[in-house]
């Protein structure tokens, strides 16, 4: 057995902290790594995430002999989470094509970093990390095979329901999924757009800052009807969130950058028509045969909240115009649509499995710990 520490965000409900769960079960799978498991928090609100809570409580703070240890966190946050004299292990994503400048410094502070695509591989080596970097991508869970007597109630049953899951900041590009929408559909059309969003929490004002952007897009559009957007703003457990995937008939997200895109894969997962950016780190399981891809423009990056991201990084632009046409064709194309998605089902479902991912890292910790 291989002793191994994973320290990771393992309670909060951030993309990095559902991967950090999901990537506990793809090395336990094995039953090659003795485990045991840090947990830090960046979030106040807190929900349940199901049984990635009670794996969790099981292994924070075993008592498991240990010289390899992985910091699942931003790259600030690698150097205060070292092990003195152990191998560390460095776990990170990031968006656009080049890293803020300290982060390379922090992961090269680490004997190797692990990220979840191909595209983050070059963007991590263009950006001067020197230190080995391997591609381990993000495990998806299947969708609970318990009660699935959560539901979502979103018109009636004749209702076509896109759905969208993101954060409401520039990078996830709400502002082109609604302006597509709403001037894509009529308000006569059995159609609605079902939105589970939050800016920065899901407190109240947060909330009524989302409301007035949504407001302000329909303003702006002089439309005098607009089909109806459905905005789910608490914090939503684990089970309701599978509710959601469960109504949805669509998943859409003009995203302008991802380093993977977990609820893509999550969406494929539930057989649903997914249609995100032709760009980044979704291209890892992402394709024209299994989902539908926006053309895009190359644009400076702009308009983001938080202070790791400039305009001397790039993203992309989706065209609004494109992204009309693919949600028309899905609604109108049903049988095609299914099909496609069926395609993007098996992706997932074969290739970011617990076990396939988990051997993945299980051999990788298998190599290091020959050298150690």
């Amino acid at each position: 057995m291989i002793g191994v520490k994973y320290i990771g965000a393992l309670r909060d409900s951030s993309g990095y902290a559902s991967s950090a769960r999901s990537n506990l079960r793809g090395l336990l799978s094995s039953g090659e790594i003795d485990l045991t498991a840090g947990c830090v928090s960046f979030e106040r609100q807190k929900t349940s995430h199901g049984d990635g809570d009670r794996l969790v409580t099981s292994l924070i703070d075993r008592q498991v002999s240990h010289k390899i240890q992985i910091v699942h966190l931003t790259p600030d946050n690698f150097i205060s989470h070292r092990k003195p004299h152990g191998y560390n292990i460095g776990y990170a994503a990031w968006e656009t094509d080049r890293l803020p400048d300290k982060w390379v410094d922090h992961c090269n502070s680490m004997n190797e970093i692990w990220v979840p695509s191909e595209w983050n591989v070059g963007v991590f080596s263009d950006s001067g990390v020197s230190v080995p970097i391997y591609c381990m991508p993000h495990i998806i869970p299947p969708p609970s095979s318990g009660s699935v007597d959560e539901e979502v109630a979103i018109g009636d049953k004749d209702t076509f329901v896109f759905y969208s899951i993101f954060q409401w900041i520039e990078r996830k590009n709400p502002l082109c999924l609604l302006r597509a929408y709403l001037t894509e559909f009529e308000p006569d059309e059995p159609v609605a757009l079902a939105l589970k969003t939050y800016r920065l929490d899901t407190s109240e004002r947060e909330q009524q800052l989302i409301r007035s952007d949504i407001s302000a897009i329909k303003k702006s559009l002089r439309l005098p009807r607009t089909p109806p957007i459905i905005f789910f703003s608490k914090l939503m457990t684990y089970q309701e969130i599978e509710a959601l995937h469960r109504r949805g008939d669509c998943f859409v997200l003009p995203s302008k950058a991802e380093g993977f895109g977990i609820p893509y894969a999550e969406a494929m997962l539930h057989g649903k028509p997914t249609i995100g950016t032709n760009y980044s780190g979704n291209l890892t399981f992402m394709t024209k045969q299994n989902s539908y891809l926006i053309d895009y423009q190359d644009s400076p990056v702009y308009g983001m909240i938080f202070g790791n991201y400039h305009g001397y990084m790039n993203w992309a632009e989706p065209s609004i115009g494109h992204l009309k046409k693919l949600m028309r064709e899905v609604y109108e194309n049903r049988k095609a649509a299914q099909e496609k998605a069926l395609l993007g089902k098996k992706t997932i479902e074969e290739g970011y499995n617990e076990q396939v991912i988990g051997r993945r890292m299980v051999n990788r910790l298998k190599e290091i710990s020959k050298g150690l």
